[in-house]
């Protein structure tokens, strides 16, 4: 299983722009969602977290909402890179299984960035997520 690298939303980017997402003070989550959800369209208008549809339902270890997430921004060569901390979960029961991972500002609700967690595409049984070790993007000056 290979999760497909994080997509930002189109409107997250306009969003920054208008100091309406501050990444670096934001209180982030990390909330999961099902193969039926509208999470995966990066179009999707307005950009929030209301606006998604199927979410997995409080149960089997998982909260409507998400975990938090903290995170980070680091400079290298003029590369700035944003980063969160994993989420994770403790499973009970059958355990949670979703298709899509979501980051938003849990204040605000503004949707940042999404990722299908496995690019077959299947559902997959989730515990935890390893955010990759170049971050969740990057941003350059052209």
């Amino acid at each position: 299983m290979a999760s497909d690298p994080w997509k930002v939303y189109d409107l997250s980017e306009f969003n920054l722009g208008k100091k309406l997402i501050d990444l670096s003070s934001a209180n982030i989550k990390c909330a999961l969602f099902t193969s039926s959800s509208n999470a995966n369209n990066t179009a999707v208008s307005p950009a929030t977290y209301a606006t998604l549809t199927n979410e997995l339902p409080t149960a089997n270890g998982y909260t409507v909402g998400g975990v938090a997430v903290t995170a980070t921004w680091s400079n290298a060569s003029g590369v700035e890179t944003f980063t969160v901390t994993n989420p994770t979960w403790t499973p009970t029961g059958p355990g949670i299984v979703a298709r899509y991972a979501v980051l938003y500002d849990s204040v605000t609700g503004y949707l940042i960035c999404f990722t299908t967690l496995d690019n077959t595409p299947a559902d997959v049984s989730v515990t935890s997520l390893t955010i990759n070790s170049a971050g969740v993007f990057t941003m350059q000056r052209a």
